[in-house]
C-alpha cells in the first residue's frame, strides 16, 4: 500500500459530484476524508476549501508518555503525540491531477469511491468527477470469509499439519542452539591465532 496524504474536501464540492448517486460519506466538520497518493505521500494533511484552494495543514506536537493502563503493544508504546498550539493552514501552489478515494460500509455493502480533479496553482480547476464505484455485497464477504476460516481450522487440525508444526519448534531450537555452538567454536579459533577485524 505504501505511503499516501490526507484529503479533506470541503463536503460541498463533494456532494455537487455525488448528488445524482445514492453516496454519502462521514461528515467531520464540514469535511470529507479521503486519501491520495498524487501529492507528498508523507502522510501529511490537506484541506480542499470551499473556495478551492488547496491548504497544508502543519501542526506541531510534542511526543509525550501515556498514562492511561493498557498494554502495550506494538500499536500502543506507551506514548501519545500531543498538538502545541494552533494548527497552520499553508496554501500550496500545486499544479496537478489528483486522484483519491474512499472505502466504507452500509448495512448491506461495502463501497470503494474513487474521484479525480485537477489542482492548477494550489485551486481547483474545474469540478471533481467520480472514475468509479465497487461494491460488494456484505453477506457475500462474510460467507467467503466464513469458507475461508472453516478451511484454515479443517487445515490446522489435521496430523500432518501438527506434526509440520512440531516439527517446525524443534527446527527453530535447534538452529538457535548450533548457532551458538558454531558461534562458540569459531570465536574460540579467531582467538586461537589472534584473529580480530
Amino acid at each position: 500500500m505504501g505511503m499516501f496524504d490526507d484529503l479533506l474536501i470541503h463536503k460541498s464540492l463533494i456532494d455537487e459530484a455525488i448528488k445524482d448517486t445514492d453516496l454519502s460519506f462521514e461528515d467531520k466538520d464540514g469535511y470529507y476524508y479521503f486519501q491520495t497518493k498524487d501529492l507528498d505521500n508523507l502522510l501529511n494533511c490537506y484541506y480542499l476549501q470551499e473556495d478551492g484552494n488547496l491548504v497544508l495543514k502543519e501542526q506541531e506536537y510534542e511526543f509525550i508518555e501515556d498514562n492511561n493502563n493498557e498494554p502495550k503493544s506494538i500499536f500502543n508504546l506507551g506514548y501519545k503525540n500531543v498538538p502545541i498550539g494552533e494548527p497552520e493552514y499553508i496554501k500550496k501552489d500545486i499544479t496537478n491531477y489528483v486522484s483519491f478515494h474512499e472505502y466504507y460500509e452500509t448495512d448491506k455493502e461495502s463501497l470503494f469511491v474513487e474521484f479525480n480533479m485537477h489542482i492548477k496553482n494550489g485551486k481547483l480547476d474545474g469540478g471533481i468527477n467520480i472514475v468509479s464505484i465497487e461494491r460488494k455485497d456484505l453477506k457475500e464477504i462474510q460467507e467467503k470469509q466464513k469458507k475461508h476460516s472453516e478451511m484454515v481450522d479443517k487445515l490446522t487440525s489435521t496430523w500432518e499439519w501438527k506434526v509440520a508444526n512440531v516439527l517446525n519448534n524443534y527446527l527453530y531450537l535447534f538452529n538457535k542452539t548450533s548457532e551458538k555452538i558454531l558461534d562458540y567454536f569459531r570465536n574460540k579459533a579467531k582467538n586461537k591465532i589472534g584473529y580480530y577485524l
